[in-house]
């Protein structure tokens, strides 16, 4: 009997399946020839989004199921620029019945040489930010992986988010 090691396996998150927190503007959700996205309305503030990372095999056994490497986020920033854009992946035990839930632990990560100061995260432009795991990790049985995005935009920008992809190596 074999087994299967595949280092190519993505999965796409819609935007739909984001949450938003925002104090300030307005957020709408939108489709322009079959792409869609939540966009923000122009105001000066701080806003996050946070997406949880569904990968779909986690397994009991170390070295096996899913060993996330990259995740890939696209998003537009237009009129105006955002002056901080941070990115967060963590990792969150799921507690056993009448536990309480553990603080998240940060993973490490570095951000892809196009958007590795917050001048070219915050750039208008349309954007692929890529974050690679260092060091790529195995997603274990009991936990959840979460991305979150912090950032402050000018009064004048608008923020469009596409999505995010989780890119791993598939071990079962």
């Amino acid at each position: 009997m074999g087994y299967i090691h595949d280092t190519g396996l993505s999965i796409f998150f819609h935007p739909s399946l984001t949450q938003v927190n925002d104090g300030v503007s307005a957020w709408t959700d939108g489709t322009s020839s079959s792409v869609w996205w939540k966009a923000r309305a122009a105001g000066a503030g701080a806003f996050t989004l946070k997406a949880s990372l569904l990968l779909p095999h986690q397994h009991l056994v170390t070295y096996k199921g899913s060993r996330l490497t990259t995740v890939d986020i696209w998003y537009r920033v237009a009129t105006g620029t955002l002056s901080a854009m941070d990115a967060y992946i963590t990792q969150l035990a799921l507690p056993a019945n009448a536990a309480a839930w553990s603080a998240p632990a940060l993973k490490n990560f570095t951000y892809g040489t196009d958007h590795d100061t917050t001048l070219e995260r915050g750039a208008i432009a349309y954007h692929k930010m890529v974050l690679t795991l260092v060091p790529a990790f195995w997603v274990e049985y009991d936990t959840a992986i979460n991305l979150e995005l912090t950032c402050t935009a000018s009064a004048s920008a608008l923020f469009y988010y596409y999505g995010c992809r989780a890119n791993y190596t598939l071990r079962i």
